[in-house]
Order: structure tokens, then sequence, then C-alpha cells
């Protein structure tokens, strides 16, 4: 099984919150990227309140916490201009 098989295929959560964090805790660029792009909801908080960014900042992952960030201000820019995501 492949770690990205199993990012996508955990039933835990159908909506892949906390895969998304789960990955941002354990640094993986690219599966952090797959599930942003299926729509998980990178302001998620998980079930023991932690967010993506503040997993990824704990654990030092500064590529994934400038990711983050700049989804979240393609976000934004959507919403202030209302582009289409």
């Amino acid at each position: 099984m492949t770690l990205c098989y199993y990012y996508l295929t955990n039933e835990a959560d159908p909506n892949l919150n906390e895969q998304l964090v789960m990955a941002a805790s354990e640094g993986h660029h690219d599966i952090l990227s797959l599930l942003l792009s299926k729509g998980a909801d990178p302001d998620t908080v998980d079930k023991s309140g932690q967010t993506a960014i503040g997993e990824a900042m704990d654990y030092g992952h500064k590529n994934i916490v400038l990711l983050l960030q700049n989804y979240a201000s393609k976000k934004l820019a959507c919403i202030v201009f209302h582009c289409k995501s």
C-alpha cells in the first residue's frame, strides 16, 4: 500500500481533513497538495484540536507552512475578487 493511497482511502474521515493534518505533521508536501486539490479544508481542526499549519509549525516543516499560507492567500483572493476556484 502506498502512502498516497492510505491518505486518500482512510475511511476515518471521508472529508480528508484528518489526513490533511496528519500529512502536514509528517511533512508530506506532495500528499498535502493532493489532499488540498481533492477538497480538504486547510482550516479544519482535527479530533485532538490540531490544525494542519499548527502541526507543520510544531514539527518544523517550513515548506508545508509556506504551502498552506500560499493556499490560504489564493483562497482569500478568490473570495475578494469572486474568481472561480
